[in-house]
């Protein structure tokens, strides 16, 4: 089950994929992608794939925080605001990578790889959203429960709603403003309903794809290492292409007539002030292993890859 537009960035990635396993196995092993209409709800989608109901599915890694507790620390806010910063916490290499992926395995279900998204952006419509005092006390969507406190503790009336409803909510006023990746301005058609993308890039957008633990091994030790291998491909390839696919975003904005504004350093700073207390609650509720990452996340910043301050002048702090 696939719930993005099959023709987005994740969409023809995991089409690529699909090709990839059937090639590697002969086609012994057949991939058939149900996405549009056929698609399963994107906020249950990943406990269907735990009980089996379903084979393989993309899911949102925010979706899985009831089952696994601290696995949403890649949305606090403003913690990755590198691309660097995501992309070393994720490497397969890492202990963080290995605690996530072992942490959703004891679920029934395994990750055969991440799925980078672009990170969070506001959409409106009349003006752009730069500071908290723009979101105060208008109803927002937010898709995960970091997302939705962090839009209430900056003053803001969030509403948790699939990700498949945020065009209709904002388009019938159920909402005033969507927290999603820019990429959406393409893959929903945000640009209908909305003039304006403010990058705040709060939070990253990262989804999973999923396989039933069981389903899995019922298969050859062959066919499995060769699902591996293409996973492995797939992913890599969404890594290099995620800051081509955040400007081809905003240039379809621009292209559509909206304005996409970018943040100063003191606009940033509003930001990270109000949303200060969300990692602390994050740090008193994640449980054990929300602590085990964020001593992992400490260990990465320490690294010389990700001891750098991301640029955060005026053109706020853009993926590097």
């Amino acid at each position: 089950s696939f719930q993005l537009p099959i023709n987005g960035s994740l969409g023809t990635n995991l089409v690529r994929f699909k090709e990839a396993v059937e090639r590697d196995t002969g086609n012994a092993i057949a991939i058939d992608i149900l996405h549009g209409s056929q698609a399963l709800p994107d906020r249950t989608v990943a406990k269907s794939v735990m009980a089996g109901e379903i084979e393989m599915a993309a899911a949102n890694v925010v979706t899985l925080a009831g089952k696994v507790k601290g696995v949403d620390l890649l949305s606090l806010p403003f913690l990755f605001n590198s691309n660097v910063f995501l992309r070393t916490m994720l490497d397969p290499a890492r202990a963080s990578r290995k605690q996530l992926d072992n942490a959703i395995l004891a679920t029934g279900a395994r990750v055969l790889m991440w799925q980078p998204y672009g990170t969070n952006v506001f959409f409106s419509k009349g003006r752009p959203i730069v500071g908290p005092a723009d979101i105060a006390g208008k109803k927002l969507h937010a898709s995960g429960a970091i997302d939705f406190e962090f839009g209430r503790i900056c003053g803001g009336a969030p509403e948790m709603i699939a990700a498949g409803a945020q065009h209709e909510a904002m388009k019938t006023g159920r909402v005033e403003m969507v927290m999603t990746a820019a990429e959406n301005v393409s893959a929903r058609k945000f640009w209908q309903i909305s003039d304006t993308l403010t990058r705040t890039n709060h939070s990253t957008v990262i989804l999973l794809l999923l396989v039933n633990e069981r389903v899995w091994q019922s298969l050859t030790g062959a066919h499995r290492d060769a699902i591996a291998k293409a996973a492995g491909n797939a992913e890599r390839e969404l890594w290099d292409g995620l800051v081509r696919a955040d400007a081809e975003a905003d240039a379809f904005a621009r292209a559509k007539g909206m304005q996409v504004v970018e943040l100063s350093s003191f606009d940033l700073a509003e930001w990270r002030a109000c949303s200060a207390a969300v990692v602390e609650t994050f740090m008193a509720e994640s449980g054990r292993l929300g602590h085990e990452l964020l001593k992992q996340y400490g260990l990465m910043r320490a690294d010389p890859c990700c001891n750098q301050t991301p640029d955060v002048g005026g053109a706020g702090y853009k993926p590097h």
